[in-house]
Parts: structure tokens; C-alpha cells; sequence
């Protein structure tokens, strides 16, 4: 069955900087500027925007509401950290979500990077126990949006009883009761959670190679069917190779030096696989580049996100499929300038990936083969 590629963006809820490699001091809210940023991507190819959660920026979910109101079509992908509120709560929460913008809400479950920022929120957990809670918490939720009998349930996290709610999940489309699930993370208990609660299992990047590898062998140990990939990565493309060569140089000009060494401290003290992964492998390389076109040279300042794919518009076309053919269903974008970068994409890159997939459809549909190696002219 032949199934499109999805391309999601995230919000940039962080304030505008000229340089990724310098300090991120923000935390305010500067509304114009993300209101004329999901106004444009209402207008553009993209599914969803995920909105990011952490101490240092606004509150997702107090968010949501004022900027879905300028929308009409885009859908908002809700980052939430299960164990910081009650299943029943949270539930009802989305819910009314879900009413106020016609159902266009999936959620990305996270469950922490680092026991330093947990405790803040007066969490305790180790990494393992995080993802263990939110089975639970997602198992409670499912309940709750697909059945309509008082739920009481005995865990080791949660206990309820006869838990109910009068405001239900509501949706354009024909039979859904609940939103999409993503959970995030690269380790093993990650994905072995994703694939027995959610519908995508999110991480960070890497080569194409790698995503397959980590793909078939999560499925080959846990026995189950493979679970749809969601990557999150960033994109600098431009006409030309060398022009967006020069794009990714600039995003880390000047670096300040002092923001770097506080990042590695934030990696030392992250118990996040997907972070630690991310970060090891950006250290490992002498050139900054994982192959032709994935670039790592902004991750010491910017983080796993910051995982590029550089390059012309062919070029990054070209690559997003081989991703494709590695597993990957779907992607949560960003790029520098932001918007800018997402405008340039929808214009140039994802009408080449289009393309790409409709000779992949023809061809698998003859019985033929696949698609590489053929020239698109």
C-alpha cells in the first residue's frame, strides 16, 4: 500500500536569534511573530506543528488555544510529559482542545531528558521507571477516549476510580475518538513503549542506514510488528549545494564558546538516550558531516534536533526517500531562519519528494521494483 511521507514542523517558541551558536536567554512570548508563523504554515503542506515543552518557554497547552484560533487547517502536535498531571485530567484537557479547533490535535509523549529538569516539576523517576509511567498513562488515556464505562484501574503509578468524562474527544473525521499518539526517544524501552501505546515512534536522527538497522532490530527483539518512524531533524537547503553549505556555515559563525561547554553540561547531566546518542555522534565526526548531506555542526549548540540535512533541493529530495525506504513515515522539521526555511521547502523540496513517491507508486504498482536509480530529470 502506498503511503505518503508526512512533514510536520515544529514551532519556534523559542525567541529569534541571528546566530544558533550563540546563548538562548528566552522564555517570553512573542505572539506576532507565532501568529504570522502558524498563519503561514495554515497556508502550506505542512500537517502539523509541534509545539516543544520545557522549562525555558512558554506552557504548550495555554498556547495552543490562542494560536489554533488563527488557523483553519494546520493541525498542532501538543509535546506533554506524562506524571505531571493526573491521566483523567490531561485527558479532558485534550478534549477540550479537540472542540475548540475541530479535533486537529495529535500529541508527542516525552518523558524527560534530564533528572535535573524533572525535579523541578518534583519528579523522581529514573529513565526506565519514566517510560514504564507512561504506559500506564497512556494506557488509562485510550481507555478513557474509547470507552464510555467508568474506568477504575490499579497500577504501579496510577489508581483510579471509576474515572469518567461528559466532555469527549471530537473530530472532523469519521470514527476517530482519539488523537494521534507519537512517543519520543531513542532507547529500546522508548521504542518498545511506542509500540505497544502510540501510532509513531519519534527520535532523533541519523543515517538512513542506522534508522533501518535500529528499526529491525527493535522489531526482531520485542516481537512485534514495526512501528511507523517519525524523525525529528532540521533542513538548510537551497538551490545549490554549495549555497546551502554556506546557509548551515552561517547558522554557527561566531560561536559563543561559553553557551557550548553550558550544552555539554546539560548532555553530562541528561539520562536521555536520544540526546546522549545524538550528541556522541556529532563529537565522533572530524568533518561535522555524517554523510553527504547530514550535517551535525550545530548539534553542540543546538542540541539532537540540530541533525541537518543539507543540500540542494535535489539533493535533500533524494535523501528524505532514502529515509523512506529505512522505515521513516514521517517528519517534524525546523530550520534557520524558521520560517523561512519551511516556506523554501514546501516550494522546492516537497514537491520533488511528491514527485519521487508517485513514480515509487507507479513503479511498485507494475510490479517492477523501486524507484532508485531511476533518473527524474
Amino acid at each position: 500500500m502506498f503511503n505518503p511521507l508526512e512533514f510536520h514542523w515544529a514551532l519556534p517558541l523559542e525567541a529569534a536569534k541571528k546566530n544558533e551558536a550563540q546563548a538562548d536567554h528566552s522564555g517570553g512570548i512573542d505572539l506576532e511573530a507565532l501568529l504570522e508563523f502558524v498563519s503561514c504554515a495554515d497556508k502550506l503542506q505542512i500537517e502539523s506543528l509541534l509545539t516543544p515543552f520545557g522549562f525555558h518557554m512558554p506552557d504548550p497547552v495555554a498556547l495552543l488555544g490562542r494560536l489554533s484560533a488563527h488557523t483553519e487547517r494546520v493541525g498542532f502536535m501538543l509535546a506533554y510529559r506524562s506524571g505531571l498531571m493526573s491521566p483523567t485530567l490531561f485527558v479532558q484537557q485534550v478534549n477540550t482542545l479537540s472542540h475548540l479547533f475541530n479535533g486537529r490535535i495529535s500529541l508527542n509523549i516525552i518523558c524527560g531528558f534530564s533528572p535535573v529538569e524533572q525535579a523541578y516539576y518534583g519528579d523522581f523517576l529514573s529513565h526506565d521507571e519514566r517510560f514504564e509511567r507512561a504506559g500506564e498513562y497512556l494506557e488509562i488515556c485510550s481507555t478513557l477516549w474509547n470507552t464510555t464505562n467508568p474506568l477504575s484501574y490499579a497500577g504501579k503509578h496510577y489508581q483510579l476510580k471509576d474515572a469518567q468524562l461528559n466532555t469527549k474527544f471530537t473530530s472532523l473525521r469519521s470514527g476517530v475518538r482519539q488523537p494521534k499518539i507519537y512517543l519520543s526517544g531513542n532507547s529500546k524501552i522508548a521504542n518498545h513503549t511506542a509500540s505497544q501505546h502510540a501510532q509513531c515512534w519519534l527520535r532523533y536522527g541519523d543515517t538512513p542506514e542506522k534508522i533501518a538497522a535500529s528499526h529491525s532490530s527493535s522489531a526482531q527483539t520485542d516481537h512485534q510488528p514495526r512501528i511507523p518512524i517519525g524523525l525529528r531533524m532540521s533542513v538548510i537547503t537551497r538551490q545549490t549545494r554549495e549555497e546551502s553549505i554556506e546557509a548551515a556555515f552561517r547558522v554557527v559563525e561566531n560561536p559563543d564558546l561559553k553557551w557550548k561547554e553550558f550544552i555539554q553540561t546539560v548532555v553530562d547531566k541528561s539520562d536521555s538516550v536520544a540526546i546522549k546518542s545524538t550528541y556522541e555522534l556529532a563529537q565522533k565526526t572530524n568533518s561535522e558531516w555524517l554523510g553527504p548531506n547530514l550535517w551535525s555542526g550545530a548539534v553542540p549548540y543546538r542540541g539532537g534536533p540540530a541533525l541537518a540535512l543539507v543540500g540542494s533541493f535535489d539533493e535533500v529530495a533524494k535523501e528524505i526517500m532514502r529515509y523512506k525506504f529505512a522505515g521513516v513515515s514521517e517528519f517534524i522539521l525546523s530550520g534557520w531562519p524558521t520560517l523561512a526555511e519551511m516556506q523554501g521547502f514546501c516550494k522546492n523540496v516537497l514537491p520533488r519528494v511528491r514527485a519521487m513517491e508517485q513514480l515509487e507508486s507507479s513503479i511498485y504498482s507494475s510490479g517492477v521494483g523501486n524507484w532508485q536509480g531511476v533518473s527524474l530529470g
